[in-house]
């Protein structure tokens, strides 16, 4: 190949990388807009949302679990239940997410709460990055995809305590019944916590996942 052709070749490479990067950037631009008129349309349904958990939460004694199937509340509405400044962190496994929980992961994280988060390989992982979710929210939320359809949302507060959700639900909005446990059990929280923490520092071995 003589000079002239490795150049042009170079230059296609790097115009096609610029390419690639503007359409994420546009895509990430799209996306924040339609979050925004997404977080205007469900405002009172979160509102609504919010108050049927909050009262399910304040019933929630220590060391009690609380089971519930319900079909009258999103899935990312239990984010927006607890105030951020009380919260540490946040576990989230999860088969798939909508918008609305993409928004919501990142008021936590501008709220400089702890996020990590699960996904599967096969639903989410195109999705999250080509829509521009990844690079909105990859500088302070922590994502793992793996093989995954277990679904737990892990709350941990600076004053010691924490709640576990486990259920059907995705990070989505749910137009069909599910069903969920909140607990205030430790044991039980650090049990999903713990076996996170081996899937995301992959060191779970086949044995281990089975606990």
């Amino acid at each position: 190949m003589n000079p002239n052709d490795l150049i042009e070749q170079r230059r296609a490479e790097i115009n096609k990388k610029k390419k690639a990067t503007y359409s994420v950037a546009n895509n990430q631009t799209k996306l924040v807009k339609k979050l925004l008129v997404k977080e205007m349309k469900t405002r009172f349904r979160v509102a609504t949302d919010v108050e049927t958990i909050q009262q399910l939460i304040a019933e929630l004694e220590p060391e009690t679990t609380i089971k519930c199937v319900s079909n009258c509340f999103d899935s990312p509405s239990i984010l927006k239940v607890f105030n951020p400044e009380t919260i540490k962190s946040v576990y989230i496994s999860t088969w798939a997410m909508t918008e609305q929980g993409i928004l919501l992961l990142k008021s936590l994280s501008d709220a400089n709460v702890r996020v990590k988060c699960m996904l599967d390989t096969t639903h989410s992982y195109k999705w999250v990055f080509q829509s521009g979710a990844y690079s909105l929210l990859s500088a302070n939320v922590e994502f793992k995809f793996t093989e995954n359809h277990s679904k737990f949302q892990l709350f941990e507060f600076t004053d010691g305590t924490y709640i576990t959700i486990v259920g059907s639900m995705n990070l989505s909005n749910i137009p069909r019944w599910e069903n969920m446990d909140f607990t205030s059990n430790p044991e039980t929280y650090w049990f999903y916590r713990n076996f996170m923490d081996e899937v995301i520092n992959e060191q779970t071995t086949q044995q281990r996942k089975l606990f």
